[in-house]
């Protein structure tokens, strides 16, 4: 049972529990029993409304409060949102490989007078050159 209903339900027994003396002097007359300091007892109805005021004031707040809990929709509250911060490191760079430079070489057909490639063939052996 939820909490607001539980409280409207208390509050709706409270309210009939402060309404019922109004509701025991239904014709309209009150009726008592008084004690005079003299002793003597004296038992009178006066002709007075007894109505109850803050009775019926709280019987109205407590069936106002059990309409309500019997009508109003439930609350749906939703988790709050957690973010967790992941740090994720940069990634590392290896640096660049260091080749050594090959040496380049030239051929060269000393027959023909030129070099590969522009002389595709040469009688004798190519001799390697090193680039100017």
């Amino acid at each position: 049972m939820s909490k607001l209903l539980k409280t409207a339900v208390f509050a709706a027994i409270m309210g009939s529990l402060a309404v019922s003396p109004a509701w025991a002097d239904r014709d309209g007359h009150r009726s008592g029993v008084t004690v005079h300091r003299s002793g003597g007892v004296a038992v009178h109805r006066s002709s007075g409304h007894g109505h109850n005021a803050v009775g019926w004031g709280l019987g109205i707040l407590a069936g106002t409060a059990i309409i309500l809990a019997a009508t109003s929709q439930p609350r749906v509250y939703h988790p709050p949102v957690v973010v967790e911060r992941v740090y994720v490191p940069p990634p590392v760079m290896a640096p660049a490989p260091v080749y050594a430079r090959q040496q380049s070489y030239w051929y060269y057909c000393a027959p023909a007078g030129g070099y590969y490639p522009y002389v595709s063939s040469c009688p004798a052996a190519w001799m390697k050159v090193l680039p100017n």
